[in-house]
């Protein structure tokens, strides 16, 4: 699922600079910006390159059970769960006003379009519900880190944070009984 929504943001953002630059040719690589032999992919180069730098597990929400109601039978569902995942935009481009030029137009089109839902995207992945991307806020150190960490140079990008890949298997860990009493159904509490 991972793949699947990142693979559909890389395109929309690449659709969305094509249009505005008249071009048929791809803007955006979803990838690694050095190979793991430190050489620049071919298919990355005079591109914005959309790179996973982290993913945390969002604990802020809540994690009651779950489930659903077939019938007269609730299914119950582990919770589901819940990540954030870090992303950097970096501009590979070899003149480096280019490398500025497309970070810019990156940070324009997510502040137009900061989520991603059914509505305002349509070819979303069906499992995923809503994206949410923010730009996140990194200092000179936690940036020279980062680089590092890639094992390259810094070169002109924008780090973001995309809230919320819900994680949400349909395996049924239990089968409740719904009860009647006086013509009331009484839904089991799922703690």
């Amino acid at each position: 699922m991972i793949n699947e929504a990142l693979s559909y943001i890389a395109q929309d953002l690449d659709t969305f600079l094509k249009r505005k630059y008249n071009s048929q040719e791809s803007r955006v690589h979803l990838g690694s910006i050095m190979d793991i032999d430190g050489s620049v992919p071919e298919e990355s180069r005079n591109k914005i390159i959309m790179t996973l730098i982290n993913i945390e597990q969002e604990t802020t929400v809540s994690t009651t059970q779950y489930g659903y109601k077939q019938g007269n039978t609730f299914h119950k569902t582990r919770a589901p769960l819940r990540f954030n995942l870090d992303l950097v935009f970096s501009g590979l481009f070899n003149q480096y006003n280019e490398s500025l030029k497309f970070i810019s137009d990156t940070i324009l089109f997510f502040q137009a379009k900061p989520f991603f839902n059914a509505q305002n995207s349509p070819g979303l992945p069906e499992e995923v519900n809503q994206l949410s991307l923010e730009i996140l806020k990194y200092n000179l150190n936690e940036m020279h880190s980062l680089w590092t960490s890639l094992g390259v140079k810094y070169i002109p990008s924008v780090p973001f944070k995309l809230r919320l890949m819900t994680f949400q298997s349909e395996q049924i860990i239990e089968h409740v009984a719904a009860m009647q009493t006086l013509g009331v159904e009484v839904q089991p509490i799922i703690e």
